[in-house]
């Protein structure tokens, strides 16, 4: 099931809240092996293929994005 634009305004704010404005590195989330940019608004994740890096993103608002927002609703 997608997560409806709430839900997923609703995730956004709470990364933002969660986020450590201190000097040491922001860990940020992680979900299906994804890494969540709130900032970019996508999710992304690096793929080696014969020794060199090929990154996938994924936009927060498209299909593949919504399902994402939802497992890690889900996994909460």
């Amino acid at each position: 099931m997608a997560a409806t634009p709430e839900e997923i305004k609703q995730t956004l704010e709470a990364i933002a809240k969660e986020a450590d404005h201190s000097d040491q590195p922001r860990v940020l989330p992680i979900v299906k092996g994804y890494v969540i940019y709130e900032r970019l608004r996508e999710f992304r994740r690096v793929f080696w293929v014969n020794h060199v890096p090929d990154m996938k993103t994924i936009p927060f608002d498209s299909v593949d994005g919504a399902r994402l927002l939802a497992a890690y609703l889900k996994g909460k």
